[in-house]
């Protein structure tokens, strides 16, 4: 037989190793600085409530997004029993 002789022959992998990862799995996002990131949500109110939430921040001269984030952060920290 010609051709390649003995070339290769010697580096006959298994199957397991063919099959082998070789890089690393990346962490999941919650596991990196990443994660964070603000992240968007999106909320229905009804009418009289947005309209409270309106009133109340024209009188702060706040942003209604800081009023909901501070009560929510309030809230999540002391929940009612």
């Amino acid at each position: 037989m010609s051709g390649l002789g003995k070339r290769g022959k010697d580096k006959v992998a298994t199957t397991d190793a063919l099959f082998q990862k070789t890089e690393k799995p990346e962490p999941h996002k919650s596991e990196t600085m990443e994660s964070h990131k603000p992240v968007k949500k999106s909320f229905e109110f009804s009418f009289e409530l947005a309209e409270k939430l309106r009133e109340r921040a024209f009188r702060e001269r706040r942003k209604e997004v800081d009023i909901v984030r501070e009560a929510l952060a309030l809230y999540l920290k002391n929940p009612p029993v």
